[in-house]
């Protein structure tokens, strides 16, 4: 049976749904949006991780953690201030939270009591602007305004550094994901030069080097790249209003395949559910929802508004805020804004 994704119960009341039109259908007529519970998370959410049905928050207050594994019962069950720097980015292991802060520093919290999460250390990080983290196994690699930083964390709570490689001191390192021992870079050069994706090969932490490179233009500003699709390596680049679709099979010979432009600006993030969602935050329109067709092609089935009262296929009479981060786990969407989480489940 046809996939179908649905809202779920999170907390609180109940909230009604509205169909505008037929979009909110699979080709089978069944409804992709249903009936909704929305989360109402800590103010300024910045980003989210997810672990086993567990919410790690970032957010101006620090990071909160959040049981969703019963959607009855799912509530904050601890947190942790951070006071070194604004979070921008966090990941975990089974050991650790690792937030990136606006002042350059990466906070190192020890989550294995989750209902007394600890800062362990602070690493201090070479470049400014740092802006995304991702985990490989007993590696971290974080991406700043000018680096690549990679640490060994085969010693979870003490992060030690590998490399820094520079990706040009004259731009802006913006998105980072990670396949294959490879690390794809969105850096940002300039309003006429745009974004360019580095390639960075680290298989051998002896020899990590920039492998190759692409261009997505002028005027396009990346806010993040997704890896997708297994066998074919399709990456996702969110930017200011649209999507576009990369085919990295070939790391040393990136292509871009086609574009997503849907209606609206902003783009925030965009995360790539059971190989068939695209989940694109839009941060001054919401939440588009789309699934691929041949070739990298999206096609849009349903959204979710920004404002109160202009809800299309979608929650009504509860602003969301801006969307600011998604993260797929199993067959949830988890879509943090900066007032709510909204979870999205996908169902046979």
């Amino acid at each position: 049976m046809e996939k179908a994704m649905k809202y779920i119960a999170i907390l609180s009341v109940v909230l009604s749904v509205s169909f505008c039109d037929d979009s909110s259908k699979s080709d089978s007529g069944e409804d992709i949006l249903g009936l909704a519970y929305i989360y109402s998370a800590a103010t300024d959410t910045v980003d989210i991780c997810v672990k086993d049905s567990i919410m790690y928050v970032a957010s101006l207050n620090g990071l909160q953690i959040i049981d969703a594994t019963d959607l009855s019962n799912t509530g904050v069950i601890g947190s942790v201030p951070i006071s070194s720097g604004i979070p921008v980015d966090v990941e975990v292991n089974d050991t650790a939270a690792y937030v990136c802060t606006g002042n350059n520093q990466l906070v190192v919290v020890d989550i294995s009591n989750k209902s007394n999460p600890e800062i362990e250390t602070t690493v201090n990080l070479t470049g400014t602007n740092s802006q995304d983290v991702e985990i490989d196994g007993n590696l971290l690699l974080v991406v700043t305004g000018g680096y690549l930083e990679i640490y060994d964390i085969s010693s979870p709570l003490n992060p030690s550094p590998v490399d820094t490689i520079s990706i040009d001191h004259t731009t802006r390192g913006l998105g980072l994901d990670i396949k294959n021992k490879m690390a794809y870079v969105c850096k940002f050069k300039g309003t006429l030069t745009g974004i360019d994706i580095d390639c960075i090969d680290y298989s051998d932490t002896d020899d990590i080097s920039i492998i190759s490179h692409i261009n997505l233009g002028e005027y396009t500003l990346a806010d993040d790249i997704e890896f997708y699709d297994a066998e074919n390596s399709l990456a996702i680049v969110s930017e200011n209003s649209s999507i576009q679709i990369i085919n990295g099979q070939e790391p040393a010979f990136p292509m871009l395949l086609d574009y997503w432009e849907p209606n609206g600006t902003g783009g925030s993030d965009a995360h790539v559910c059971n190989d068939e969602y695209i989940i694109f935050a839009q941060s001054y329109n919401g939440i588009r929802i789309g699934t691929f067709g041949p070739n990298g092609a999206v096609n849009e089935v349903g959204r979710i508004s920004s404002s109160v009262n202009q809800f299309a296929n979608s929650i009504e009479n509860v602003d969301i805020g801006e969307p600011v981060d998604v993260e797929c786990e199993n067959n949830r969407a988890y879509i943090a804004s900066t007032r709510k989480i909204i979870i999205l489940e996908f169902v046979e």
